[in-house]
């Protein structure tokens, strides 16, 4: 009987730490994701920056003076990454982005991350990330821009 119980408790550890394990291959995937997002802002590669997207991913910008645009799909939030590069010099503005928080949204298939860029830029930005056949995507990503803290 305790040969039972032994194995049990040892094939529950083994499991649990195969899922965390997973869990952390999986962030390590997102993270070179996010890392491969940054890095296109700050090249203008449009091309790399759209990859980080899947085909049907939306991107909403909310700016807290009162306006809102939401882009559906690669072609929308390229054109409109695009118009953005050729107004702005990127390379010049030094984006930094600090560490996000991380969370895994049900199960390890879906993460979010949340960049706090308040203090600097004076918005938040969060992605909703998503896995499918075994690749990490931006499926929705929500810009809110304008933010003061009292």
């Amino acid at each position: 009987m305790k040969k039972i119980v032994v194995i049990a408790l040892l094939i529950g550890f083994s499991l649990q730490a195969a899922d965390l394990f997973a869990q952390g291959t999986d962030q390590d995937k997102v993270d070179a994701l996010m890392n491969r997002w940054i890095r296109s802002l700050t090249t203008e590669n449009i091309e790399q920056y759209a990859s980080c997207y899947w085909k049907d991913a939306t991107q909403l910008i909310y700016d807290t003076k009162g306006s809102s645009t939401l882009f559906e799909g690669i072609a929308a939030i390229r054109n409109k990454q695009q118009q953005w590069f050729e107004n702005a010099d990127y390379a010049s503005m030094n984006l930094i982005y600090p560490e996000p928080n991380r969370f895994p949204y049900g199960g390890s298939s879906s993460w979010v991350y949340v960049y706090n860029n308040i203090g600097k830029y004076r918005y938040l930005e969060a992605f909703y990330i998503e896995r499918r056949a075994e690749e990490f995507r931006i499926i929705n990503q929500i810009l809110v821009s304008n933010v003061v803290v009292p």
